[in-house]
Order: structure tokens, then C-alpha cells, then sequence
């Protein structure tokens, strides 16, 4: 048999529910302090994501760039230049006639962030490919791209990011100190 619980007047007594402000202020404060003290970590996983992608999508464009000259049996070329504003832009060109370049038709420039120090060390800021898929202009003392992130490299961790390019139309893409 199970009785109610009655005060001394006689009345069923019911506890509250729900939480009370004091512990609402208690877990937004915790709260709080946890998303404080994980900002920095994840400002930092974007830097180096962001990085990271910039780094990839050039090796990426340079090997668009070399199967498109093996597919259409044609020279085609990465060609970097900086924009009026200081950013770095670079696009896909195929060669029309002997050393008139054009715009590959569907590739639209790309551009890189200006929070980064971009070091273009190729042959007249340029890669070009062969139909056989080989880079035409390979000079082994300026061959790659890197970019420097000062925000990754003041709190320790690898802020450089170089895409290598080889005379056999390969790449290799390296994180540095």
C-alpha cells in the first residue's frame, strides 16, 4: 500500500521541477569557459585547414593542367601572376599556336589569400606541360611554390606549406617549419 507524504496540514506536498537559476548560471558559466579555452584551437585548426587547401589546390591545378595537355595532345601551362591588389592569382592556358597562350575554356582563375607570404620560384612564374605530360620549362633551382603562414609558425607548429614540381610532370607537396 503506498500512502501520499502529507504536511502537518494535511496536504499533499510536491517538490518543484525543473532546475533552478542558480544552475542554469552554473552550466553557462562552465560553458562558457570551455568554448574560451577551445577558441584558440580551433582558430588554429582553420589556419592550418585553410593553408592546407591552398597548398593542395595548386598541385591539384598543375595536374588538371598536365592531363589536359596529354588529352588534347597540346602544350598547356599554370601561369601565376599578382593581381593590382598584392594577391597572387593563377589559371590554366593551353597553347593555340607556337607560344600564343589562351585561357582554357571552363577553368576560372583562382586566387591565393593575401594572410599568407606566397615564394613563386619557377621559370617566369610558370609551369608548362608537354603532351607527353613532362614540364617543358623544368629548371631544378626554381621549382616549387610555398606559402607561409606566420599565424601557424608564431604558435609553433609548421607554417609553411611547398608544392615541388618535377621534370617528369610529377608533384610533391611538403610541410615546413
Amino acid at each position: 500500500m503506498v500512502k501520499n507524504k502529507r504536511a502537518k496540514t494535511g496536504r499533499a506536498t510536491k517538490k518543484a521541477a525543473g532546475f533552478s537559476l542558480m544552475e542554469i548560471i552554473v552550466v553557462v558559466a562552465i560553458m562558457g569557459i570551455l568554448i574560451v579555452a577551445a577558441y584558440p584551437l580551433v582558430m588554429n585548426s582553420l589556419e592550418n585547414r585553410d593553408i592546407e587547401n591552398t597548398a593542395l589546390l595548386i598541385q591539384m591545378t598543375f595536374q588538371q593542367a598536365k592531363m589536359e595537355a596529354v588529352r588534347a595532345k597540346i602544350n598547356h601551362r599554370v601561369r601565376f601572376w599578382q593581381d593590382n591588389d598584392g594577391r597572387w592569382a593563377y589559371t590554366i592556358e593551353r597553347e593555340t599556336q607556337p607560344n600564343q597562350w589562351t585561357a582554357l575554356p571552363g577553368f576560372v582563375p583562382r586566387s591565393i589569400s593575401n594572410k599568407y607570404t606566397v615564394t613563386i620560384n619557377l621559370p617566369n612564374r610558370l609551369v608548362a606541360f608537354s603532351p607527353l605530360g613532362m614540364v617543358v620549362n623544368y629548371n631544378p633551382t626554381q621549382r616549387s611554390i610555398s606559402l607561409h603562414s606566420s599565424k601557424l609558425s608564431l604558435q609553433g607548429q609548421p607554417g609553411t606549406r611547398i608544392v615541388y614540381v618535377y621534370a617528369g610532370g610529377s608533384f610533391q607537396y611538403v610541410r615546413a617549419a
